[in-house]
């Protein structure tokens, strides 16, 4: 699951409001260690079990990434009508606007030293230079 979203899915793609229940990965590697691969299987959706992704976001996010952007309809020839492949869309469209303003935000704070006040000794002297001038 992509950290930032709200709404989860299943990984066969199904929003999770619309199911019964709902177990995590963990949970079901549990199951399967408890029960046995067999008997865990009669009681999750076979299409999850068998397409089910080892990766985890903590320690491989981009398997996670690549994970989404197959579903979001990566490989396909034309692009996706898919509404996830919308949302992944749109997803990676605000990452890249959120990286665009913070690259602007720190190329920013680079340059504020160079802008600070003038400390007090360097404000007399301006002052003072500019009552010579008039």
């Amino acid at each position: 699951m992509l950290p930032w979203r709200s709404d989860t899915f299943t990984e066969c793609g199904r929003r999770t409001s619309g199911v019964t229940n709902v177990i995590t990965s963990d949970e079901l590697d549990d199951r399967i260690r408890r029960r046995g691969q067999q008997e865990a299987a009669l009681t999750v959706c076979s299409t999850c079990s068998q397409n089910r992704s080892p990766a985890r976001w903590d320690t491989n996010p981009v398997r996670v990434i690549a994970r989404e952007a197959v579903r979001a309809g990566l490989g396909d020839r034309e692009p996706s009508t898919r509404p996830e492949a919308s949302q992944f869309g749109n997803e990676l469209r605000a990452i890249a606007a959120l990286i665009k303003s913070t690259h602007i935000a720190m190329s920013l704070t680079a340059t504020l030293p160079r802008l600070r006040r003038p400390s007090a000794s360097q404000t007399i002297v301006v002052a003072r230079a500019e009552r010579r001038v008039h």
